[in-house]
């Protein structure tokens, strides 16, 4: 994902607004990762956000301290079954 292709991710967040699970790991933003607080935080519905592999510990401490309890930053679990479980599908 290059940083045009995460502008316009941002951008349609307003568009999306019943978003519950977010997957952006893996994703080479480095230090930018924080810049997605804002953005996310206008997503009323979401409750998880995956970030393994993005951005340094203290990065990743930064948006789980922004997003607070609503929302679940995960950094090293499995996607599909912690949200599976998360939603009450397992």
């Amino acid at each position: 994902m290059t940083e045009h292709d995460l502008r316009s991710l941002l951008e349609s967040f307003r568009f999306i607004p019943n978003l519950e699970i977010l997957c952006l790991s893996g994703n080479p933003f480095d230090h930018a990762v924080t810049s997605i607080v804002p953005h996310v935080t206008k997503l009323p519905k979401l409750k998880s956000l995956y970030l393994n592999g993005i951005g340094s510990k203290e990065d990743l401490n930064s948006v789980k301290q922004a997003l607070g309890p609503r929302v679940y930053v995960g950094c090293g679990e499995s996607v599909a079954v912690k949200d599976r479980f998360r939603l009450g599908k397992l």
